[in-house]
């Protein structure tokens, strides 16, 4: 039970997920979800998208976070704009054991998104793997991404050991809360302890 908030306003943002095929975008998102209860899993390849929707409380507000899970697959890569268009938060992952065509697939992609998303999170999956970390290929992303006037952030995970993976999701929440250029953030709405629970459901 959260304890309550006299003034507790609804924030809604959006966090999408892109990445090349196998990168682990699904398997990082499930971790996140399902916490202790995680088990390796053995999931299907995302087709075209999928929505999860995510509560947490920061400061006095609840943010709603809808996280978009896309499909890595090259035939779809040219969807991802339109997934991206009203999107707050981009997470990139790059597979640490197939960093070739995780990168191949980053080039490709992010200079017709770079400009869709303010906040963006690189995130370097399964090195518990492959360590990863000073690596000359870590150079590479920052080369590409210091060339745009955005702010981002690298993070090395293991969503099987659980490692950094909150860090992921949550690192720009409370930057986007206090973005005031953001129009979802509606202040009229005030919600009671009953409505204040973290959970998440599937978007139909």
């Amino acid at each position: 039970m959260l304890r309550r908030f006299p003034h507790l306003y609804i924030m809604k943002i959006t966090t999408c997920l892109v990445g090349s095929f196998s990168s682990g975008k699904s398997t990082l998102l499930k971790r996140y979800m399902l916490k202790n209860d995680f088990d390796k899993p053995e999931l299907q390849p995302t087709i075209g998208m999928a929505g999860l929707e995510k509560h947490t409380v920061i400061d006095n507000a609840q943010i709603k976070n809808i996280i978009f899970d896309t499909a890595g697959q090259e035939r779809f890569s040219s969807l991802i704009p339109i997934y991206l268009r009203n999107c707050d938060i981009l997470i990139f992952t790059i597979d640490s054991s197939d960093y070739y065509n995780s990168f191949k697939y980053f080039k490709l992609v992010i200079p017709g998104i770079i400009d869709l998303n303010k906040y963006i999170v690189v995130c370097f999956t399964k090195t518990d793997l492959v360590s990863i970390k000073e690596n000359k290929r870590v150079q590479e992303i920052h080369d590409i991404l210091v060339k745009y006037n955005k702010q981002y952030n690298i993070v090395y995970t293991s969503s099987i050991k659980n490692i950094n993976v909150d860090m992921v999701f949550t690192y720009y929440l409370k930057q986007v809360l206090d973005d005031i250029s953001i129009s979802t953030f509606d202040k009229s709405i005030q919600v009671s302890d009953d409505e204040t629970s973290t959970g998440c459901c599937i978007l139909s």
